[in-house]
């Protein structure tokens, strides 16, 4: 653009001319730019080169307009310039491809770039905005001091369009100064990982993405950038550049360069005709392009686009091979060579012995593979090895952002490496834990726990667990948590969990952890063992379980590190999966207590909004008032209203017909859930029991919910397998049948037993019994712990029913041959025992069974 013209405008009718000459000369000049090209008077190809002129002649007089006027201002006037990056950098321009820009100065800020640089914000928006074109731009200095490995890509491709080129040949030097090769030719790497699997990993496609499949343009820039960056080249041309080294034969780099020319004169021509950004080649475009450009038909025109495809494929992946292959120096003790981490030789052991774990740092985030050389060095070097504050920084950041921790702790492990870092682990991988849960060593179970929370990170428990992961704001406490939660257990402390805790604080002062990260790991360690107690042997209906388990974790960032923590030490006891029982009470006991930290329980009545709600439902509305007026207020509150007006339906049949029984299958089909509703009898959870154990039914949990009417309601909700699986329908019939002869004292228990030959009595090997008064406010808890046998929960409820005890909630958990069970109990007139009939019951209990 004439400036001079631009000066004889009025000032303030300079912008909008502006705005008009320089987007009315990108229309047409494209407009003719295409016509001319489907015309067939012009090869696509050289649409690129037009394109580029175009748009650098348009930018660079929006830079010289911006100083102008800045200068007109009277600002003092700083260096500046504005170069192309990405693909305009690259020159490599299709018609509808964005345009990346950056602003470059010495200077952060100034009263003269600011004025720059908002004048070229508002012409650049307006101008290629207004013609439906993608413009992206940014200022930096040129000190360059963080961008991510995408922006680090742009800047590899960058170009001088217009300004002071001093200040571009700085923001070059500083670039290649601050280039880390390993980072970005690992990152690219990756990058590419990730588009195969979203555009295709192979060049065979019907639609392929031109640029992001396999074979497509984004292989070849991948193998230029690498190729560019390995061998520093400021400016890069395959054609010129690969063939004086030993990376591609001439042949081979024909071959790349031909097929790279036909696929960007495909996408030319493909956004040409589409009218806009239109990199997938669908079936729609194939006969158009095979008739343009002279092929018989699609097919001859897409056997020729599969075999660029294979040859970029091919020989772009062969030369990146070649690259790493050939090997290059990374540290003073270490160079890569092809997927390995190398050993040098030459590397003064005064560093190495403080220097060693960056090798596994490289490991972590490449996922690289030690060479047998430098295994060797570690084993042979290791009684010199002394991690100093920069080892155990980089031990943290593998556990924090490293990519297959476990997998690299057992490396470690497998070296003898891993004592040196934590001392108090010694023997750790060789000691078997007293705990029959345990399948593993101690040292294998955490591995299998990190293994564990890695699996939780990626997904591969579903989604939910995932966001839950994903949502904590530092997972390196997950990570340490799962390192020392059992160490202790090397010493045989007996509530190894504070002591695992305590060691954790004291190797976690030699190192630069946070004092909040430590108490938070610290918290996590001395209870990682509550959650799954509480939720296996509480009542998670009751109120007080929730409040009381609310206050110990007192957040909801600390309940979910104590949620995920829990499930992974279930997944990690053994080969065998946890019952599905204990994962769906864990389950449950994390949702009530996220959401009571969520949204606190108010102090509604909820008996009256309950009314208002289930009245909809139910005809007689005095019966309804008469149960809900009967019931506590914490099944209201903990028991979901459909559940209730179920319960309720079930009552309402009581009247007229026997106890009513029905069966339901979990949502995952693990287990069954059977509802009961009967009128109280004595020793009605005893006579449940007794009924699934002559049918060979295994009892997880059993829930009593009492309705003080005339007679007394209960409604009995009973967890239970057949086999490890829910109960089939067949045996279901004959064990409903059963329950309503029973509970209907129509047939007597003990001939039942005898008809399926089971043992009315037998004895239990008991290994403790413990009475606990502090736990729930209106009933006493008694735990039983004994050598787990079928029948067994029968035989427990048998006794504390013949011993006068009312069976409020029983909770069963039974692993490797052990049971622990908790019964909530009162005695007559729903009182809790007193400290002393503690004892005596206790007596009682030990002496019957």
């Amino acid at each position: 653009m004439e400036l001079d013209f631009y000066y004889e405008k009025d000032k303030k009718e300079r912008e909008s001319f502006v705005i008009y000459h320089l987007r009315d000369r990108l229309l047409y000049g494209r407009k003719i730019l295409f016509e001319r090209t489907i015309s067939g008077f012009l090869d696509p190809l050289e649409v690129e080169n037009y394109l580029n002129k175009l748009y650098r002649e348009v930018c660079s007089d929006i830079l010289k307009i911006c100083i102008m006027e800045s200068r007109e201002e009277g600002l003092p006037e700083e260096d500046i310039c504005i170069a192309a990056v990405g693909g305009f950098g690259r020159c490599e321009m299709a018609p509808y491809s964005d345009i990346d820009l950056v602003f470059l100065s010495s200077n952060e800020e100034s009263p003269f770039l600011d004025s720059v640089l908002k004048r070229g914000y508002r012409l650049l928006s307006d101008i290629f905005f207004g013609i439906d074109l993608e413009i992206g731009y940014s200022f930096r200095t040129t000190e360059i001091k963080h961008i991510d490995h995408i922006t680090r890509t742009s800047f590899l491709d960058s170009n001088f369009i217009s300004g002071n080129n001093n200040i571009f040949q700085e923001f070059k030097r500083n670039f290649w100064n601050r280039l880390n090769l390993v980072e970005f030719i690992f990152a690219k790497l990756s990058e590419r990982e990730i588009a195969y699997q979203k555009f295709g990993d192979n060049p065979y496609l019907l639609n392929p993405n031109l640029k992001e499949c396999r074979g497509g343009l984004r292989d070849y820039h991948t193998f230029k950038w690498i190729f560019q960056s390995r061998f520093a080249l400021s400016n890069c041309s395959i054609a010129q550049d690969v063939e004086n080294t030993y990376v591609l034969e001439k042949d081979d780099i024909n071959r790349l360069e031909s097929a790279y020319r036909f696929l960007r004169k495909i996408r030319i021509l493909l956004h040409i005709m589409a009218r806009k950004r239109q990199d997938f080649l669908s079936k729609i475009y194939q006969p158009r392009l095979a008739e343009f450009l002279g092929y018989k038909n699609s097919v001859e025109f897409m056997k020729e686009l599969i075999y660029c495809l294979e040859n970029i494929s091919e020989i772009s992946s062969r030369g990146i091979k070649k690259i790493l292959q050939e090997g290059f120096q990374i540290s003073s003790c270490f160079s890569i060579k092809g997927n390995n981490i190398t050993y040098q030789y030459d590397a003064p052991i005064q560093i190495f012995k403080f220097d060693f774990l960056r090798a596994f740092e490289y490991k972590s985030l490449y996922d690289l593979d030690l060479a047998i050389n430098l295994e060797e060095e570690l084993i042979k070097q290791r009684h010199k090895l002394k991690p100093n504050d920069e080892t155990m920084n980089i031990f943290l950041k593998i556990l924090k952002n490293g990519k297959n921790k476990a997998s690299i702790l057992r490396k470690i492990q497998s070296l003898g490496l891993f004592e040196i870092l934590i001392p108090d682990s010694k023997e750790m991988f060789l000691t078997l834990p007293e705990d029959p849960m345990h399948e593993f060593t101690i040292g294998e179970h955490t591995m299998v726990m990190i293994e564990t929370l890695e699996m939780f990170e990626k997904g591969d428990f579903g989604q939910e667990i995932a966001e839950i992961f994903n949502s904590l704001s530092d997972p390196l406490i997950l990570y340490l948590a799962a390192l020392f939660h059992d160490i202790a257990k090397l010493k045989n402390s007996l509530n190894h969990e504070i002591e695992s805790a305590k060691i954790f604080v004291n190797w976690a002062k030699k190192t630069r952890l946070d004092k909040n990260t430590i108490n938070n790991v610290f918290f996590i360690i001395a209870n990682h063992l509550q959650m799954v107690r509480i939720s296996r042997l509480r009542d998670l209906h009751r109120h007080e379980t929730i409040e009381e388990f609310v206050q110990l974790v007192s957040d909801a960032e600390r309940l979910k590190n104590l949620y995920l923590i829990s499930y992974a030490d279930l997944y990690s006891l053994s080969k065998k999966k946890p019952s599905p029982i204990s994962i769906y009470q864990l389950n449950e006991l994390f949702k009530k207590s996220q959401s009571k930290l969520i949204k606190p329980t108010s102090k509604a009545n909820f008996g009256d909004i309950f009314k208002k709600n289930i009245k909809k439902s139910f005809l007689n509305k005095e019966e309804i008032n008469l149960f809900i007026d009967n019931i506590p207020a914490t099944y209201l509150m903990n028991i979901p209203q459909d559940t209730i007006a179920f319960h309720l339906e079930l009552i309402s049949k009581l009247k007229t017909e026997s106890p009513q029984v029905y069966f339901e299958d979990s949502i995952n089909k693990d287990f069954s859930k059977t509802t009961i509703a009967t009128y109280e009898i004595e020793g009605l959870l005893w006579k449940i029991a007794a009924v699934f154990y002559a049918h060979n039914l295994d009892i997880h949990t059993a829930e009593l919910y009492k309705f003080s009417t005339d007679p007394p309601v209960v409604i009995n909700e009973i967890w239970a397998t057949y086999k490890n699986r829910p109960i089939p329908e067949f045996l279901a019939h004959s064990v409903q049948k059963d329950l309503q002869d029973i509970l209907s004292l129509k047939r007597d228990i003990y001939n039942l037993l005898k008809q399926k030959n089971k043992d009315i009595e037998f004895p239990v090997k008991l290994f403790n019994v413990n009475c606990l008064n502090n736990i729930s406010p209106k009933s006493t808890i008694i735990e039983i712990v004994a050598e787990d046998r079928h029948g067994l929960l029968y035989r427990l409820t048998q006794t504390l029913s013949a011993l006068g005890l009312y069976i409020q909630t029983a909770k069963i958990s039974t692993w490797e041959g052990r049971a622990e069970d908790a019964f909530y109990v009162t005695k007559e007139n729903n009182l809790k025992l007193s400290d002393q009939e503690c004892q005596e019951y206790l007596r009682k209990i030990i002496y019957h069974i």
